[in-house]
């Protein structure tokens, strides 16, 4: 299976894990190349995809709700 399926195959099965901010702007970074650099329009697709998502996470947009008190 190309990587790009794999990619978006791992992305639908996403479930909630603890991770190093410094680990998902590493990722982030790398997947904004392969998205700008990329032949392969699936490839740029599924890497600028992946790259928002751990960008919308490092901004907090994704964290879940504070517990009531």
């Amino acid at each position: 299976m190309p990587a790009a399926e794999q990619a978006a195959a791992a992305l639908a099965a996403l479930e909630t894990v603890p991770a190093q901010a410094g680990l998902l702007q590493a990722a982030a970074v790398l997947l904004e190349e392969r998205a700008r650099v990329s032949e392969d329009e699936a490839e740029r697709r599924a890497a600028g995809t992946t790259a928002a998502l751990l960008r919308r996470t490092l901004d907090g947009r994704d964290a879940p709700p504070a517990p009531s008190p």
